[in-house]
């Protein structure tokens, strides 16, 4: 069986950390560069999957009021909407006997 002593591992891991910390020291301004540019990447994909959601949220929304409103107003045929308010402007018109 092969395995790998912990303190090799923890060296190699000091060892990366020296490597990246000297490089920082050295070169600050390019460092502090690559993280702001990274992170303006970051917040861009971010912003782009929100606006994806908020987008497909919208259209499920629109989506589910549609069914609502088929649900609760039934289509009447455009034939018999005019017979419809016809027979309201007379009944509104000759109300007397209410």
């Amino acid at each position: 069986m092969h395995y790998i002593r912990v303190v090799v591992i923890e060296d190699m891991i000091l060892e990366a950390i020296r490597r990246v910390s000297g490089y920082v020291r050295k070169n600050e301004a390019v460092f502090v560069k690559r993280v702001r540019e990274e992170s303006a990447l970051q917040q861009e994909a971010s912003v782009k999957e929100s606006k994806r959601k908020m987008s497909q949220s919208g259209r499920r929304r629109d989506e589910v009021s549609g069914l609502i409103k088929k649900l609760y107003e039934p289509e009447i045929p455009e034939k018999y909407i005019y017979v419809l308010k016809a027979c309201n402007a007379i009944v509104t018109k000759n109300c007397y006997w209410i």
